[in-house]
């Protein structure tokens, strides 16, 4: 029987993140999403909070706690609470660390995790999304073929975050006419060995640095590339399962951000929450988000088990990219004409919201 009460470490857990996203995150959302700049200074914060490199084993300098997919979307709900664009930034390593602590070899794990400070955050991000209209995982553009020493990689990718201070990127390929999730594999790629166009403007996440990167002519020694063996759907059930917890994360601020105005809010000599148009919209907004927040937890928990939950996974990403454009968007309503005004938060979670529907590979539990 599955509970869901929280164990102790778990509720520390929480009430640390959330401590983290309210204090040090909320106060500079607005400031970071207008001038496109997350500060150092939090991003290195959320590194000193062990969320970048906790879960590596101490001899590799990290803490060595247990890698929990239900620890980490309770972590991924408080931060995105906080702020989207920053808990991106903060937790683009695990893009990388991640696969390579579950597949990578000995001497891979050495190398790159080596490279993991205890006081200084250090960049490692991951490439999969292409820039297509539509975009096919199982039909991926990029491809790897083999050179000899070497594969030589073509192709190109999008919203590859921090790929412009990354110490290394995981680039996801398909090994040369191979179809289909399993004849994908991991390339690791140092910094300069593919081109980075401009950084890309889009709708949310403006404060994330995200870049289109070119592979064409990229090449990566055999001994760097990271062999799946046909786990990559499991590591997408893992992205997928971590998109729903912030999915969750944004969708609860907007929710309770328009349920307090609500109350606030008077019109006609009473508080437009009694309205009961407003109230059953709160309602079934308030529904929505304990629903993906479940779905979230039962595909981790799966996760956890050493289970197949890679349709649970899909399932739960698009229920809640889904469900997050309707919670948004009515959080904005019920603001009236002040859910339109830069001054309160919600227009930023509805702009953010939208990228659940478009990235693939956003973080990783």
């Amino acid at each position: 029987m599955v509970s869901f009460e929280l164990s102790e470490e778990q509720a520390l857990l929480r009430d640390t993140c959330r401590d983290f996203a309210l204090k040090v995150m909320r106060k500079q959302d607005r400031q970071s999403d207008e001038s496109g700049e997350i500060p150092k200074e939090i991003v290195q914060q959320g590194h000193e909070l062990g969320l970048t490199t906790g879960y590596l084993p101490e001899a590799y300098g990290g803490a060595g706690s247990e890698l929990s997919a239900v620890n980490s979307v309770i972590v991924l709900e408080e931060l995105a609470y906080g702020n989207l664009s920053m808990t991106l930034h903060i937790l683009a390593p695990s893009l990388f660390n991640i696969p390579v602590m579950l597949y990578g070899g000995e001497e891979q794990k050495k190398k790159y995790f080596g490279m993991n400070k205890p006081d200084k955050f250090q960049g490692f991000t991951a490439a999969l999304t292409e820039p297509a209209v539509r975009f096919d995982i199982e039909a991926l553009k990029t491809t790897a073929y083999d050179a000899g020493d070497d594969f030589a990689l073509n192709g190109e990718k999008a919203f590859v975050a921090i790929a412009d201070s990354s110490l290394a990127t995981l680039v996801f390929a398909k090994k040369g006419s191979g179809e289909g999730l399993a004849g994908i594999d991991g390339y690791i790629l140092p910094a300069g060995a593919f081109a980075i166009k401009e950084r890309e403007k889009n709708q949310g996440l403006r404060a994330l640095k995200q870049f289109t990167i070119s592979l064409d002519g990229s090449r990566v020694p055999k001994n760097e590339v990271l062999k799946l063996s046909g786990g990559f759907a499991t590591l997408l059930a893992r992205a997928r399962t971590a998109s729903t917890a912030l999915t969750t994360g944004v969708c609860k601020a907007a929710y309770e951000y328009a349920l307090n105005y609500s109350k606030e809010r008077v019109a006609f000599g009473e508080p437009i929450a009694s309205r009961q148009s407003i109230a059953f919209t709160l309602a079934e907004m308030a529904t929505e988000v304990d629903a993906m927040r479940l779905m979230a937890w039962k595909s981790a928990w799966m996760l956890d088990k050493g289970m197949d939950a890679y349709k649970e996974a899909a399932m739960g990403k698009r229920y809640a990219a889904d469900a997050a454009m309707f919670i948004t968007r009515n959080a904005t309503q019920i603001l009236g004409g002040h859910g339109f005004v830069r001054e309160h938060p919600v227009e930023m979670w509805y702009r953010d919201a939208r990228s659940f529907a478009v990235s693939e590979f956003m973080a990783i539990v």
